[in-house]
């Protein structure tokens, strides 16, 4: 969390309040900027409130450099991991249907009082939210994974060891705080947000 507090008080007022407004527009609804959320962990679970991705990122991961890095048509499958209360899901829903993409699109969500939440305010699209945890789960391959810093360090180190070893054919976009030396440095390309965010891409290819 020590990245959003360092951001500038003015900037951190104008993004949510642009949030508020664009999830009042698209949606109907708030969909809430802070998520107590349990981390995935071997051990004791403890609440981590993380910050919901806002549209400023989303319209730069899905614009310019960095989309075409990512290339969205040459995968089948799209995985928000924390899927908090939807607002990802519901952003690339709209992205992909404006670009013609049949993308199969999934939410997962360990906490179940969030899920729940997530599940009713995407009820209405063709969206599957699945209450899982990422470290067991089964993903498919093709498949482009959204990660807003959803775990702790360990957790994040064994969920990227997972991914390498499953040989399958998945792009991970990785917007978080600092964790980037978790994702093979030979695979992934960092790209900037803003001064003080940034947004790594992971591509984990077929052996």
């Amino acid at each position: 969390m020590g990245r959003l507090n360092q951001t500038p008080i003015l900037f951190r007022i104008v993004n949510k309040l642009t949030n508020v407004f664009l999830d009042l527009f698209y949606q109907g609804k708030i969909l809430e900027d802070i998520i107590p959320r349990k981390h995935i962990t071997s051990g004791k679970s403890t609440l981590h409130p993380p910050h919901s991705t806002s549209y400023f990122v989303l319209n730069q991961i899905t614009k310019g450099v960095i989309s075409k890095e990512i290339g969205f048509e040459m995968y089948n499958n799209f995985y928000d991991i924390g899927s908090g209360y939807g607002r990802v899901l519901l952003y690339f829903n709209r992205f992909f249907q404006k670009q013609a993409l049949n993308y199969s699109i999934y939410g997962l969500e360990l906490q179940e009082d969030i899920f729940s939440r997530c599940k009713k305010n995407t009820q209405k699209v063709k969206i599957e939210i699945i209450n899982a945890n990422a470290l067991k789960f089964r993903f498919e391959s093709d498949s482009i994974m959204f990660l807003f810093n959803p775990f702790d360090n360990s957790t994040l180190e064994a969920f990227v060891s997972n991914i390498k070893s499953s040989n399958k054919r998945i792009c991970v976009v990785f917007w978080g705080h600092n964790k980037f030396e978790y994702f093979p440095q030979n695979e992934s390309k960092l790209y900037k947000i803003s001064k003080l965010e940034s947004c790594l891409i992971w591509k984990n290819e077929i052996k």
